[in-house]
Order: C-alpha cells, then structure tokens, then sequence
C-alpha cells in the first residue's frame, strides 16, 4: 500500500473515533439510552406485579367473605358460633360491637378451627380490620317455643354482621369497602338479649305455638296445627321463595312446603289452594365469584309465606 493512500485513510477517520468505530461519547450515549429503556422495563413490570397481587389478593378476600357468609347463613354453625353473644338495642344509628365468630373452619383447604375477630390475618398481605355486630332495627317479633321444661319466650330480630377487611400495600395497610352479612337471630330478653340460635325463618311449629295450637300429625305422616279450644285458623306449612339480582349466578332454590312438597300451599276446605300470608322478608348482598379474577355483587331476596286457612 503507498504512503498516499495510508494518508487518505487516516485523513477519513473523524477526530475522537476510535479504531473500532465508535467515539467515547457515542458509548455514553449509547449507556444512557439503554439504561432509560432498563428502568422503563423494570417499572412497567414492577406494575404488572403489584396489579398481579392486588388481584390475586382481591380474589382472596371475595373468597373468605363468601365462605364467612356461608358459614353464618347455615342456622347450625351460625348457632354454634354466636350462641349467648348479645345483641345490641335497636338504635338509631345502629350500635356497633366487636364481635368474635367461633369455631370457623370454612376458609382454605383443611383450615383448622379459628376464631374470627379483628385483627385476624387471612393471608400475608390480608386481614381482617372490624369484625362488628350490630341490631338492623326491623320490630322485634315474639316467638314461643315449646320444650319439655315449658315454653320459652323468645324475640325474633335481625343481626348484621359488618366485615371490614385491609391488605398490605408498599408496607401500608389500606382498607376496603365494608361487607355486611344479616340474618334473623332469637333473643331472650330475660337473658339480656343475649342470642339463643340463629334462625331463617319460623318454622311450622313456632307458628303453631305462636297461634297457641299444636303440632298433629297425620296418617300420612304430614303435621298440621290444630287450633286451640276456640280458635277456627289452621297452618298448613310454609315456604320461601327467592328472586336474585342480577340473575345467573346460582339464585338459591325455594324452600318447600313440607306439607306439598312445594313453593306453595295446600288446598283448603272449600277445595281452593289458600292464599299464602308473607310472614317475612330478608335481603341480603353477596359478593359471588364468576370465575378468575371475577367477582360480582349478587342482591338476594327472600320472601316467607305461611299458609293459613281460618275458617
């Protein structure tokens, strides 16, 4: 190669370019690109976490309320866990209480027995803040109950259960909107109006006794109330019927009559089915799960009728 072209080819390379082709400054800007694009990838999947979690952790939080819900609608563990409890006055606005749930195991895969109370930690990023019990304020109603000691004298009221839950963001723990849960309950008003046994609706016998009649059964094997010396009305069962909104996602099947073995009533003694009294009406909210990462609030009322002929 001559002298003149080596000096032709120096003189083309550009002042500060390296042998290599790139200049000191075009490597600083080359870093500085690169490491934008680097924090701009690690934030957007520091976000997809967090909104990960969230989801994850609302999920976890519909499924323990839907299962605590569960748990207190079944009159049995409902009983068992708030059993001597008190229940506020009706006040207005209503008197809230901390509240203890005992002897619930409805959540996770073979939970243990627990007591569910403020404070209470569902998972590690979730727990719950208030767990408060409360009078929903409808008129008391007197139900008697006969047993082999003699007749209790019972108050029929509605409880409200408030469930505050909280999850762990970024080392704070934020709150969420409250879920209530109600449900009729029997007081004794002697006793302090300390709860005696959850219950969703009178059944047969507490309206026979109620109406001073008693239970008969008949050959068939099926129990009406008989009147009292005096009285002409009789019960012939009960029944419940309940309209969901929106609809679709499992509305709860009627109770049945035990008398018909329907949502309805028998026929009466001019051959005609009687006309179904409502005796009673609950409405309740509860989140229900449609799926991953779905949830929907699903309103649930219910009507009672008793059937009644009087003659």
């Amino acid at each position: 190669m001559s002298a003149m072209s080596q000096q032709s080819r120096f003189a083309a390379r550009p002042p500060g370019r390296s042998a290599a082709g790139f200049s000191l400054l075009e490597i600083i800007v080359a870093v500085a690109i690169l490491g934008i694009i680097t924090l701009g990838i690690a934030g957007a999947i520091n976000g997809m976490l967090k909104a990960q979690m969230m989801i994850s952790d609302k999920d976890e939080a519909n499924e323990f309320a839907v299962s605590l819900g569960r748990y207190l609608y079944t009159e049995a563990a409902c009983t068992e866990a708030l059993a001597n409890v008190q229940l506020p006055p009706i006040s207005t606005p209503p008197t809230k209480v901390p509240v203890a749930i005992a002897n619930y195991s409805g959540f996770g895969a073979s939970a243990p027995t627990v007591n569910v109370s403020a404070g209470m930690q569902i998972s590690q990023r979730l727990r719950i803040r208030e767990l408060n019990l409360a009078n929903k304020g409808t008129p008391p109603q007197a139900v008697v109950i006969q047993t082999a000691s003699g007749p209790l004298n019972y108050q029929r009221q509605v409880a409200q259960i408030e469930l505050l839950m909280e999850r762990q963001d970024d080392g704070n723990w934020r709150g969420s909107a409250p879920r209530y849960y109600e449900f009729p309950v029997l007081i004794d008003p002697l006793d302090g109006g300390r709860i005696k046994r959850c219950s969703a609706e009178p059944t047969n016998l507490d309206y026979c006794n109620v109406t001073g009649g008693a239970l008969a059964t008949l050959p068939s094997g099926q129990q009406i109330c008989q009147p009292a010396p005096g009285s002409q009305c009789f019960v012939k069962g009960t029944f419940a019927t309940t309209v969901c909104d929106p609809n679709g996602y499992g509305c709860p099947a009627p109770m049945l009559n035990p008398v018909t073995g329907t949502a309805g009533c028998p026929l009466g003694a001019s051959g005609n089915p009687i006309a179904p009294t409502q005796s009673g009406f609950m409405d309740v909210t509860l989140p229900i799960n449609c799926g991953k990462k779905c949830s929907v609030d699903v309103r649930q009322m219910t009507t009672f009728y008793l059937c009644q002929e009087c003659l």
